[in-house]
Protein backbone atom coordinates (compact mmCIF):
# COMPACT_ATOMS: atom_id res chain seq x y z
CA UNK A 1 0.00 0.00 0.00
CA UNK A 2 2.96 2.38 0.95
CA UNK A 3 4.26 1.66 -2.78
CA UNK A 4 1.11 2.50 -4.19
CA UNK A 5 0.90 6.10 -2.06
CA UNK A 6 4.21 6.86 -3.03
CA UNK A 7 3.88 6.15 -6.64
CA UNK A 8 0.59 8.13 -6.40
CA UNK A 9 2.68 11.52 -4.81
CA UNK A 10 5.39 10.60 -7.38
CA UNK A 11 2.92 11.10 -10.20
CA UNK A 12 1.04 14.28 -8.68
CA UNK A 13 4.98 15.75 -8.45
CA UNK A 14 5.43 14.52 -11.76
CA UNK A 15 2.13 16.64 -12.98
CA UNK A 16 3.35 19.65 -11.03
CA UNK A 17 6.37 19.87 -13.21
CA UNK A 18 5.21 19.18 -16.33
CA UNK A 19 2.41 22.29 -15.51
CA UNK A 20 4.94 24.42 -14.65
CA UNK A 21 7.73 23.56 -17.31
CA UNK A 22 10.66 23.16 -14.38
CA UNK A 23 11.33 20.92 -11.51
CA UNK A 24 9.62 21.40 -8.76
CA UNK A 25 12.75 21.96 -5.99
CA UNK A 26 13.71 25.14 -7.80
CA UNK A 27 10.56 27.38 -6.30
CA UNK A 28 11.18 29.56 -3.52
CA UNK A 29 8.76 32.59 -1.80
CA UNK A 30 9.53 35.38 -4.12
CA UNK A 31 9.08 37.22 -0.80
CA UNK A 32 7.69 37.26 2.59
CA UNK A 33 4.90 39.38 1.74
CA UNK A 34 4.11 36.65 -1.37
CA UNK A 35 3.44 33.97 1.10
CA UNK A 36 -0.50 33.77 0.58
CA UNK A 37 -1.90 35.79 3.30
CA UNK A 38 -2.57 38.49 1.26
CA UNK A 39 -4.07 37.51 -2.41
CA UNK A 40 -2.24 34.22 -4.16
CA UNK A 41 0.97 32.95 -3.39
CA UNK A 42 4.06 34.11 -5.56
CA UNK A 43 6.97 31.66 -5.77
CA UNK A 44 10.40 32.17 -8.00
CA UNK A 45 12.51 30.05 -9.95
CA UNK A 46 15.55 30.37 -7.45
CA UNK A 47 17.91 30.32 -10.55
CA UNK A 48 16.24 33.02 -12.33
CA UNK A 49 18.41 35.27 -9.32
CA UNK A 50 21.47 35.99 -12.15
CA UNK A 51 19.05 36.94 -14.97
CA UNK A 52 17.35 39.54 -12.46
CA UNK A 53 20.71 40.92 -11.72
CA UNK A 54 21.51 41.51 -15.09
CA UNK A 55 18.87 42.86 -16.16
CA UNK A 56 17.97 45.07 -13.50
CA UNK A 57 20.18 47.70 -12.44
CA UNK A 58 21.10 48.17 -8.64
CA UNK A 59 19.29 51.02 -7.48
CA UNK A 60 16.02 50.01 -9.14
CA UNK A 61 16.33 46.41 -6.92
CA UNK A 62 13.31 47.13 -4.78
CA UNK A 63 10.97 48.76 -6.91
CA UNK A 64 11.06 46.34 -9.29
CA UNK A 65 10.46 43.55 -6.39
CA UNK A 66 7.45 45.37 -5.29
CA UNK A 67 5.91 45.57 -8.27
CA UNK A 68 6.83 42.28 -8.80
CA UNK A 69 5.11 41.13 -5.64
CA UNK A 70 1.73 42.96 -7.15
CA UNK A 71 1.56 39.75 -9.21
CA UNK A 72 -0.07 38.36 -6.03
CA UNK A 73 -3.50 40.62 -7.29
CA UNK A 74 -2.31 41.31 -11.17
CA UNK A 75 -1.03 38.08 -12.48
CA UNK A 76 -3.11 36.91 -15.59
CA UNK A 77 -5.65 39.68 -15.63
CA UNK A 78 -6.12 43.02 -18.07
CA UNK A 79 -2.94 43.73 -17.97
CA UNK A 80 -0.97 40.52 -18.78
CA UNK A 81 0.18 39.22 -21.99
CA UNK A 82 -1.12 35.64 -22.09
CA UNK A 83 -0.64 32.66 -24.60
CA UNK A 84 -2.97 32.14 -27.10
CA UNK A 85 -3.14 28.24 -26.61
CA UNK A 86 -2.91 28.26 -22.72
CA UNK A 87 -4.80 29.44 -19.95
CA UNK A 88 -2.04 29.15 -16.73
CA UNK A 89 0.69 31.18 -19.03
CA UNK A 90 1.38 34.69 -19.04
CA UNK A 91 3.88 37.54 -18.60
CA UNK A 92 3.38 41.08 -17.62
CA UNK A 93 6.42 43.69 -18.16
CA UNK A 94 7.79 46.31 -15.65
CA UNK A 95 9.24 48.87 -18.06
CA UNK A 96 12.07 46.84 -19.90
CA UNK A 97 11.85 43.27 -17.43
CA UNK A 98 9.82 40.71 -19.26
CA UNK A 99 8.57 38.61 -16.43
CA UNK A 100 6.91 34.70 -17.51
CA UNK A 101 4.71 33.06 -14.98
CA UNK A 102 2.39 30.49 -14.54
CA UNK A 103 -1.06 30.41 -12.74
CA UNK A 104 -1.60 27.58 -11.09
CA UNK A 105 -4.83 27.23 -9.41
CA UNK A 106 -4.00 23.40 -8.23
CA UNK A 107 -0.73 21.60 -7.88
CA UNK A 108 -2.52 18.27 -7.15
CA UNK A 109 0.46 18.29 -4.73
CA UNK A 110 0.19 19.07 -0.94
CA UNK A 111 3.34 20.55 -0.93
CA UNK A 112 3.16 22.78 -3.80
CA UNK A 113 0.29 25.34 -3.10
CA UNK A 114 -1.67 26.90 -6.03
CA UNK A 115 -0.19 30.38 -6.68
CA UNK A 116 1.48 32.35 -9.54
CA UNK A 117 5.09 30.68 -10.43
CA UNK A 118 7.61 32.82 -11.95
CA UNK A 119 9.51 30.58 -14.39
CA UNK A 120 11.58 33.35 -16.54
CA UNK A 121 13.14 36.60 -16.92
CA UNK A 122 14.20 38.15 -19.81
CA UNK A 123 14.58 41.86 -21.12
CA UNK A 124 11.52 43.07 -22.47
CA UNK A 125 11.26 44.25 -26.40
CA UNK A 126 7.38 45.01 -26.68
CA UNK A 127 6.55 47.53 -23.57
CA UNK A 128 5.69 51.09 -24.87
CA UNK A 129 6.05 49.53 -28.61
CA UNK A 130 2.68 49.02 -30.03
CA UNK A 131 2.02 47.63 -33.34
CA UNK A 132 1.24 50.00 -36.24
CA UNK A 133 2.84 52.45 -38.96
CA UNK A 134 5.83 54.45 -38.14
CA UNK A 135 7.28 56.87 -40.58
CA UNK A 136 11.16 56.05 -40.75
CA UNK A 137 13.42 58.91 -42.74
CA UNK A 138 17.31 59.16 -43.52
CA UNK A 139 18.74 61.90 -41.29
CA UNK A 140 22.27 62.77 -41.50
CA UNK A 141 23.06 59.59 -42.75
CA UNK A 142 21.22 57.41 -40.33
CA UNK A 143 17.41 56.27 -40.14
CA UNK A 144 15.26 58.00 -37.61
CA UNK A 145 11.52 57.00 -36.50
CA UNK A 146 9.86 60.22 -37.14
CA UNK A 147 6.56 59.43 -35.37
CA UNK A 148 5.63 59.76 -31.97
CA UNK A 149 3.24 57.27 -32.36
CA UNK A 150 1.93 54.17 -34.33
CA UNK A 151 -0.37 55.35 -37.34
CA UNK A 152 -2.87 53.73 -39.37
CA UNK A 153 -2.23 54.55 -43.20
CA UNK A 154 1.21 54.26 -45.23
CA UNK A 155 2.74 57.67 -45.97
CA UNK A 156 5.45 56.73 -48.21
CA UNK A 157 5.70 54.15 -51.04
CA UNK A 158 7.98 52.07 -49.44
CA UNK A 159 6.88 49.76 -46.74
CA UNK A 160 8.37 47.11 -44.93
CA UNK A 161 6.79 44.70 -42.10
CA UNK A 162 9.55 43.43 -39.82
CA UNK A 163 10.35 40.06 -38.13
CA UNK A 164 12.98 39.42 -35.44
CA UNK A 165 13.94 41.96 -33.47
CA UNK A 166 14.96 43.18 -30.10
CA UNK A 167 12.36 46.62 -30.44
CA UNK A 168 11.38 49.11 -32.98
CA UNK A 169 14.13 51.03 -32.90
CA UNK A 170 16.12 48.30 -33.58
CA UNK A 171 13.63 46.84 -36.96
CA UNK A 172 13.44 50.43 -37.91
CA UNK A 173 17.17 51.53 -38.23
CA UNK A 174 19.25 48.72 -38.14
CA UNK A 175 17.44 45.68 -40.04
CA UNK A 176 15.04 46.99 -42.74
CA UNK A 177 16.95 49.86 -44.67
CA UNK A 178 19.28 47.68 -45.81
CA UNK A 179 16.50 44.80 -47.73
CA UNK A 180 14.52 48.33 -49.13
CA UNK A 181 17.85 49.86 -50.32
CA UNK A 182 18.92 46.05 -51.88
CA UNK A 183 15.66 44.97 -53.00
CA UNK A 184 14.68 48.58 -54.97
CA UNK A 185 18.14 49.62 -55.63
CA UNK A 186 17.45 49.85 -59.80
CA UNK A 187 15.24 52.49 -59.96
CA UNK A 188 14.79 51.86 -63.61
CA UNK A 189 13.30 49.56 -62.56
CA UNK A 190 11.37 50.50 -59.47
CA UNK A 191 9.96 54.43 -60.08
CA UNK A 192 11.50 56.27 -56.58
CA UNK A 193 14.05 57.77 -54.37
CA UNK A 194 14.01 55.71 -50.72
CA UNK A 195 16.70 57.87 -49.21
CA UNK A 196 13.91 60.90 -50.31
CA UNK A 197 10.90 59.31 -48.93
CA UNK A 198 11.71 57.27 -46.27
CA UNK A 199 9.30 54.37 -45.85
CA UNK A 200 6.59 53.50 -43.53
CA UNK A 201 7.25 50.34 -40.68
CA UNK A 202 4.52 48.09 -40.01
CA UNK A 203 6.19 47.38 -36.71
CA UNK A 204 5.31 43.86 -35.53
CA UNK A 205 6.56 43.32 -32.13
CA UNK A 206 8.69 40.43 -31.77
CA UNK A 207 7.08 39.80 -27.87
CA UNK A 208 3.94 38.57 -30.01
CA UNK A 209 5.49 35.45 -31.29
CA UNK A 210 8.11 34.57 -28.35
CA UNK A 211 9.45 31.07 -28.18
CA UNK A 212 6.98 30.54 -31.26
CA UNK A 213 3.70 31.19 -29.69
CA UNK A 214 1.08 33.61 -29.89
CA UNK A 215 0.43 36.05 -27.14
CA UNK A 216 -2.44 38.64 -26.90
CA UNK A 217 -3.93 41.10 -23.35
CA UNK A 218 -7.54 41.27 -23.15
CA UNK A 219 -6.75 45.41 -22.10
CA UNK A 220 -5.67 45.64 -25.81
CA UNK A 221 -6.36 44.56 -28.77
CA UNK A 222 -3.78 46.52 -30.78
CA UNK A 223 -1.41 43.88 -29.14
CA UNK A 224 -3.38 41.32 -30.89
CA UNK A 225 -1.79 39.74 -34.49
CA UNK A 226 -5.71 39.73 -35.50
CA UNK A 227 -5.66 43.64 -35.26
CA UNK A 228 -2.29 44.43 -36.92
CA UNK A 229 -3.19 41.96 -39.76
CA UNK A 230 -6.83 44.14 -39.89
CA UNK A 231 -4.60 47.54 -39.91
CA UNK A 232 -2.10 46.23 -43.13
CA UNK A 233 -5.47 44.80 -44.92
CA UNK A 234 -6.97 48.09 -44.57
CA UNK A 235 -3.86 50.13 -45.06
CA UNK A 236 -3.40 47.66 -48.39
CA UNK A 237 -7.07 48.63 -49.73
CA UNK A 238 -6.33 52.59 -49.27
CA UNK A 239 -2.84 52.83 -50.61
CA UNK A 240 -4.79 51.66 -53.84
CA UNK A 241 -7.42 53.29 -53.87
CA UNK A 242 -5.16 55.95 -53.83
CA UNK A 243 -3.37 54.87 -57.34
CA UNK A 244 0.32 54.53 -55.05
CA UNK A 245 2.29 52.24 -56.21
CA UNK A 246 4.13 50.43 -53.18
CA UNK A 247 7.16 48.37 -53.15
CA UNK A 248 7.06 46.04 -49.89
CA UNK A 249 9.62 44.07 -47.84
CA UNK A 250 8.44 41.15 -45.84
CA UNK A 251 10.86 39.95 -42.77
CA UNK A 252 10.44 36.75 -41.16
CA UNK A 253 7.47 36.54 -39.08
CA UNK A 254 6.30 39.60 -40.50
CA UNK A 255 4.85 37.23 -43.16
CA UNK A 256 2.53 35.79 -40.31
CA UNK A 257 0.94 39.29 -40.45
CA UNK A 258 0.77 39.07 -44.15
CA UNK A 259 -1.08 36.07 -44.37
CA UNK A 260 -3.75 37.12 -41.58
CA UNK A 261 -3.95 40.73 -43.76
CA UNK A 262 -4.41 38.87 -47.56
CA UNK A 263 -6.88 36.59 -45.90
CA UNK A 264 -8.93 39.71 -44.85
CA UNK A 265 -9.32 41.06 -48.88
CA UNK A 266 -11.13 38.07 -50.36
CA UNK A 267 -9.52 38.93 -54.00
CA UNK A 268 -10.20 42.67 -53.75
CA UNK A 269 -7.62 44.07 -56.63
CA UNK A 270 -4.33 45.06 -55.24
CA UNK A 271 -2.25 45.16 -58.38
CA UNK A 272 -0.56 48.39 -57.16
CA UNK A 273 1.44 46.31 -54.62
CA UNK A 274 4.79 44.40 -54.85
CA UNK A 275 6.22 42.35 -52.27
CA UNK A 276 9.73 40.79 -51.96
CA UNK A 277 9.70 37.89 -48.94
CA UNK A 278 13.21 37.86 -47.16
CA UNK A 279 13.59 34.65 -45.65
CA UNK A 280 9.63 34.30 -44.42
CA UNK A 281 8.38 31.90 -41.65
CA UNK A 282 5.30 31.35 -43.31
CA UNK A 283 4.64 28.70 -45.49
CA UNK A 284 4.59 30.46 -48.88
CA UNK A 285 2.39 28.04 -50.26
CA UNK A 286 -0.31 29.36 -49.04
CA UNK A 287 0.31 32.57 -49.28
CA UNK A 288 1.40 32.88 -53.30
CA UNK A 289 -2.28 31.59 -54.29
CA UNK A 290 -4.22 34.44 -52.03
CA UNK A 291 -1.84 36.69 -53.57
CA UNK A 292 -2.73 35.70 -57.23
CA UNK A 293 -6.28 36.23 -56.56
CA UNK A 294 -5.72 39.62 -55.49
CA UNK A 295 -3.66 40.48 -58.61
CA UNK A 296 -0.45 41.29 -56.13
CA UNK A 297 2.80 41.37 -57.96
CA UNK A 298 5.98 39.53 -57.05
CA UNK A 299 8.94 41.05 -56.77
CA UNK A 300 11.75 40.22 -59.30
CA UNK A 301 13.52 37.97 -56.42
CA UNK A 302 10.47 36.93 -55.04
CA UNK A 303 12.01 35.51 -51.72
CA UNK A 304 15.84 36.26 -50.72
CA UNK A 305 17.75 34.38 -47.86
CA UNK A 306 21.61 34.38 -46.56
CA UNK A 307 23.42 31.49 -47.49
CA UNK A 308 23.68 30.35 -43.63
CA UNK A 309 20.55 31.38 -42.72
CA UNK A 310 18.11 27.79 -42.28
CA UNK A 311 16.41 29.03 -39.69
CA UNK A 312 12.94 28.98 -41.93
CA UNK A 313 13.90 26.18 -44.91
CA UNK A 314 10.91 24.77 -45.35
CA UNK A 315 10.49 27.85 -48.47
CA UNK A 316 13.93 26.81 -49.22
CA UNK A 317 13.81 22.77 -49.86
CA UNK A 318 9.60 22.73 -50.99
CA UNK A 319 9.78 22.90 -54.84
CA UNK A 320 5.48 23.49 -54.74
CA UNK A 321 6.55 27.55 -53.47
CA UNK A 322 8.36 27.56 -57.19
CA UNK A 323 5.73 25.98 -58.94
CA UNK A 324 3.04 28.42 -57.42
CA UNK A 325 5.44 31.63 -58.39
CA UNK A 326 5.37 29.92 -61.98
CA UNK A 327 1.61 30.62 -61.89
CA UNK A 328 2.51 34.50 -61.32
CA UNK A 329 2.69 36.06 -65.02
CA UNK A 330 5.83 36.19 -66.58
CA UNK A 331 7.03 34.10 -63.75
CA UNK A 332 7.69 30.80 -65.47
CA UNK A 333 11.28 30.78 -65.45
CA UNK A 334 11.73 32.06 -61.70
CA UNK A 335 9.26 29.28 -60.88
CA UNK A 336 11.36 26.61 -62.81
CA UNK A 337 14.74 27.97 -61.03
CA UNK A 338 13.59 28.10 -57.95
CA UNK A 339 12.17 24.67 -58.04
CA UNK A 340 15.82 23.36 -58.98
CA UNK A 341 17.60 25.25 -56.29
CA UNK A 342 15.21 23.65 -53.88
CA UNK A 343 15.65 20.35 -55.07
CA UNK A 344 19.59 21.30 -54.68
CA UNK A 345 19.09 22.49 -51.17
CA UNK A 346 16.90 19.36 -49.80
CA UNK A 347 20.01 17.31 -51.08
CA UNK A 348 22.84 19.49 -49.20
CA UNK A 349 20.41 19.54 -46.10
CA UNK A 350 20.65 15.80 -45.94
CA UNK A 351 24.32 15.22 -47.11
CA UNK A 352 25.74 17.96 -45.34
CA UNK A 353 24.26 18.71 -41.87
CA UNK A 354 26.94 18.76 -39.16
CA UNK A 355 26.69 16.21 -36.45
CA UNK A 356 27.40 16.51 -33.13
CA UNK A 357 30.27 14.09 -33.50
CA UNK A 358 31.89 16.73 -36.38
CA UNK A 359 30.94 19.73 -34.24
CA UNK A 360 33.33 18.00 -31.32
CA UNK A 361 36.13 17.08 -34.08
CA UNK A 362 36.32 20.36 -36.13
CA UNK A 363 36.49 22.66 -32.66
CA UNK A 364 39.40 20.10 -31.84
CA UNK A 365 40.69 20.61 -35.31
CA UNK A 366 40.33 24.44 -35.47
CA UNK A 367 41.96 25.06 -32.57
CA UNK A 368 41.86 28.82 -31.19
CA UNK A 369 40.53 27.34 -27.73
CA UNK A 370 37.97 25.53 -29.37
CA UNK A 371 39.51 21.58 -27.73
CA UNK A 372 37.82 20.48 -24.74
CA UNK A 373 39.30 21.48 -21.65
CA UNK A 374 40.60 24.38 -23.14
CA UNK A 375 37.95 27.69 -23.06
CA UNK A 376 40.00 30.07 -21.43
CA UNK A 377 39.38 31.75 -24.89
CA UNK A 378 35.85 31.82 -24.39
CA UNK A 379 35.39 33.47 -20.96
CA UNK A 380 32.79 31.17 -20.23
CA UNK A 381 32.05 28.31 -17.71
CA UNK A 382 32.53 24.72 -19.27
CA UNK A 383 28.86 24.29 -18.93
CA UNK A 384 28.06 27.37 -20.95
CA UNK A 385 31.14 26.10 -23.87
CA UNK A 386 28.98 22.55 -23.77
CA UNK A 387 25.59 24.65 -24.03
CA UNK A 388 26.55 26.55 -26.89
CA UNK A 389 28.52 24.18 -28.80
CA UNK A 390 25.57 21.38 -28.44
CA UNK A 391 23.22 24.45 -29.33
CA UNK A 392 25.11 25.21 -32.18
CA UNK A 393 25.54 21.55 -33.57
CA UNK A 394 22.01 20.72 -32.98
CA UNK A 395 20.28 24.62 -34.21
CA UNK A 396 17.76 22.67 -36.54
CA UNK A 397 20.40 20.34 -37.55
CA UNK A 398 21.09 23.03 -40.48
CA UNK A 399 24.73 23.86 -40.57
CA UNK A 400 26.87 23.29 -44.18
CA UNK A 401 29.55 21.90 -44.01
CA UNK A 402 32.32 20.86 -46.18
CA UNK A 403 34.19 17.82 -43.85
CA UNK A 404 37.74 19.17 -45.56
CA UNK A 405 37.26 22.68 -45.26
CA UNK A 406 37.75 23.39 -41.34
CA UNK A 407 37.04 27.60 -42.05
CA UNK A 408 34.25 26.87 -44.18
CA UNK A 409 32.79 24.71 -41.37
CA UNK A 410 33.59 26.99 -38.68
CA UNK A 411 32.29 29.76 -40.25
CA UNK A 412 28.55 28.52 -41.29
CA UNK A 413 28.22 26.59 -38.10
CA UNK A 414 29.01 30.17 -36.87
CA UNK A 415 26.38 32.16 -38.86
CA UNK A 416 23.73 29.58 -38.10
CA UNK A 417 24.12 28.91 -34.94
CA UNK A 418 23.17 32.55 -34.52
CA UNK A 419 19.82 32.50 -35.25
CA UNK A 420 17.87 33.47 -32.57
CA UNK A 421 19.81 36.06 -31.83
CA UNK A 422 18.31 39.54 -32.27
CA UNK A 423 21.85 41.32 -33.62
CA UNK A 424 22.30 42.25 -37.44
CA UNK A 425 26.30 41.72 -37.13
CA UNK A 426 25.89 38.39 -35.86
CA UNK A 427 22.24 36.86 -37.00
CA UNK A 428 22.22 36.38 -40.80
CA UNK A 429 18.52 36.06 -40.84
CA UNK A 430 19.10 39.76 -40.17
CA UNK A 431 20.79 40.01 -42.97
CA UNK A 432 19.35 37.89 -46.44
CA UNK A 433 21.25 40.07 -48.78
CA UNK A 434 25.19 39.43 -46.79
CA UNK A 435 27.16 37.02 -48.80
CA UNK A 436 29.48 35.20 -46.28
CA UNK A 437 32.42 37.44 -46.50
CA UNK A 438 30.49 40.26 -45.59
CA UNK A 439 28.68 38.00 -42.55
CA UNK A 440 32.51 37.63 -41.55
CA UNK A 441 33.41 40.88 -41.88
CA UNK A 442 30.31 41.69 -39.92
CA UNK A 443 31.98 39.17 -37.09
CA UNK A 444 35.01 40.37 -37.36
CA UNK A 445 34.16 44.38 -36.67
CA UNK A 446 31.66 43.36 -34.02
CA UNK A 447 33.95 40.75 -31.95
CA UNK A 448 37.54 42.12 -32.63
CA UNK A 449 39.13 39.91 -34.72
CA UNK A 450 38.25 35.74 -36.45
CA UNK A 451 39.62 33.97 -34.01
CA UNK A 452 37.28 35.63 -31.18
CA UNK A 453 34.18 35.32 -32.69
CA UNK A 454 32.60 32.09 -31.52
CA UNK A 455 33.19 33.80 -28.57
CA UNK A 456 30.99 36.46 -29.56
CA UNK A 457 28.40 33.37 -30.07
CA UNK A 458 28.78 32.09 -26.24
CA UNK A 459 28.53 35.56 -25.30
CA UNK A 460 25.21 36.24 -27.24
CA UNK A 461 23.96 33.16 -26.59
CA UNK A 462 24.45 33.78 -22.37
CA UNK A 463 23.62 37.60 -22.39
Amino acid sequence: MNNYHQAKQKAKLAGFSKLIGTDKKNFILLSDKTDGRAGRCVFIDARLTEDFLKIVSKDRHNLFLIRMEQLCATAGGMQSYSNVKSVFEHFSTIHDLQIGYKVASMTGSKDHRPGVYITSLKRSGIAGQQPGFYDVKKNKGLWVVESTKPEEIVNSSYAAINGLTENMKMAASDIMPEMLERAYVDTSKWPGNLRAEGYSLLYNPPALYDEGKEWTTPASKAQGKSFTANLLSQAMIKTQQSGKKMKWVVHGDGAKIFHQAIKRLQGRDMSGHTFLFAAPSEDMTKILPLMRQSKMNLHDDVMVYQEDDWSHSGNRTNKVVGKEVSKFRNFADKGGLMQDDAGKAKNDVRGKVLGAAGVSDLLKNAGAGFAAGNLAGFGGSPLMMTAAVAGAAFVGAKAFVKANDVQFATQSLRNTAMEKIADPNLNPHLKPYATRSEMNAAFKKHSGGKLKTFAAIVKSLGR
